[in-house]
């Protein structure tokens, strides 16, 4: 199946390719036999063999990390090897290679979910064993403490984890010698049309020759004017302040450091939740994916950011991702302008 023509023809004719693995947290069953669901999204992946579609869909699927997360795990002594911000690596290693690396990733990648997601978090529902929940029972202002953003662990500091790296087993890559002459699957994905990108660079885009690094601060100088226009100090989601880089030269005018600060000053406050931000001790690669995903919940409700999440999983790098979120800031933020002047 494949369209051309719109985004969401592009994103719903493969959605049954590229999709989320979801941890089930907290479930409440209702009176009318639905299931209250609160689900964390913890990796991409890629379906790789359908089984069956009816009664209800089955596949074997590959988790599939960003290229900045296996390039980080490449050997750095060996400059022919690194390509930089996750665009192209696999052109320089054969399949065998790619997921050896690949399953390095993933592994290293279970250790820190136990501080990127809050095991606390519960759905603020009640939970007395009945099955009479109505709509009435799941609305109000707790739920803003739990969706859509999850928070950082409280409880676990990422210096706790941040200098152990964990190599699979031998059997986790069980097919590792069948695959050495076969391509990389991501060069798969990308030539095949199911993953987008690595994009070109265009001479008539400064952006397009930033790295990860600097599109992660771009990102922030953008989402550091939509908060000034719209006059969201007050409510800017804490979840994603966690995310703002520490000892960054940011413009005069930005505001979100100051307020990172501030919350951080409350945060231990009787009936403050909790804020927790993100140190050096936890990967910027890691960070940068985190927001390259989250970030679009401020836009999603606008006409240039609705239907773009399913698009953003299939955003090959963290850093292509990064970029394409720019750009619906900054069409926002023009937008707002243009209407206030």
């Amino acid at each position: 199946c494949r369209s051309e023509d719109t985004a969401t023809e592009h994103s719903s004719c493969r959605s049954a390719v590229v999709g989320t693995l979801m941890r089930v947290v907290d479930f409440r069953r209702m009176g009318d036999g639905k299931m209250l669901i609160l689900v964390q999204a913890l990796d991409r992946f890629v379906v790789t063999n359908p089984i069956r579609e009816l009664p209800y869909s089955l596949a074997d699927v590959r988790l599939l990390p960003d290229g900045e997360e296996i390039e980080y795990h490449m050997d750095e002594d060996d400059d022919d090897c690194i390509a930089g911000d996750g665009n192209e690596w696999y052109a320089a290693i054969d399949s065998t290679e790619a997921d050896r690396l690949r399953s390095i990733a993933l592994v290293n990648a279970l250790k820190w979910r136990t501080f990127e997601f809050d095991d606390t978090v519960r759905l603020p529902v009640r939970d007395d064993g009945e099955d009479d929940l109505g709509p009435a029972d799941v609305v109000g202002a707790a739920f803003q403490g739990v969706i859509p953003h999850v928070p950082f662990s409280s409880t676990i500091a990422p210096s706790e984890l941040a200098h152990s790296e964990i190599l699979p087993r031998d059997d986790e890559d069980s097919d590792r010698a069948e695959t050495g002459t076969k391509p990389v699957l991501e060069k798969q994905l990308v030539n095949s049309g199911i993953l987008l990108g690595p994009t070109e660079p265009d001479p008539s885009r400064r952006r397009s020759f930033y790295s990860a690094k600097e599109m992660e601060k771009e990102l922030w100088i953008f989402v550091n004017e939509w908060v000034r226009i719209h006059d969201a100090v007050s409510t800017f989601p804490r979840e994603l302040l966690a995310l703002l880089p520490r000892n960054i030269d940011w413009p005069d005018d930005f505001i979100l450091e100051d307020l990172a600060v501030a919350m951080a000053a409350t945060a231990d406050l009787e009936g403050s939740r909790p804020f927790v931000r993100v140190t050096e001790d936890y990967p910027a690669h890691r960070r940068r994916k985190r927001l390259s995903y989250i970030i679009s919940a401020l836009t999603d409700h606008t006409p240039f950011g609705r239907g773009m999440p399913p698009i953003l999983l299939e955003i090959y790098s963290t850093r292509d991702r990064l970029e394409a979120v720019i750009d619906i800031f900054e069409f926002i933020n023009i937008e707002a302008m243009g209407k206030f002047n």
